[in-house]
């Protein structure tokens, strides 16, 4: 009798929760860590729905500055359309 032993598969519980795991979520670094000055001014401005020759007049510079520092700002934030910086400023002020 002893060898007729049976073994009866474990089923899992329905209870049990799947494994999870969490990450904290990456902090991002404040825009002067990132931009020049001027360059968060810019991109600051065009936030705030100026155009070029408006942020140029603004500031006593050149609209084809002001596109040069944008370029430059969106190259370092990694975005590709005006809409994804004004997002991305809005969002860390």
């Amino acid at each position: 009798m002893a060898g007729n032993l049976a073994f009866k598969a474990a089923k899992p519980r329905a209870s049990a929760a799947p494994d999870v795991i969490t990450v904290a979520p990456a902090k991002t670094p404040p825009l002067s860590d990132l931009l020049s000055t001027r360059e968060e001014e810019i991109a600051q401005l065009a936030a705030d729905g100026l155009s070029n020759k408006e942020i140029g007049q603004r500031l006593g510079i050149s609209h084809w500055t002001v596109s040069t520092h944008l370029r430059r700002t969106f190259i370092k934030l990694e975005v590709t359309k005006r809409i994804e910086l004004c997002r991305l400023i809005t969002a860390l002020s």
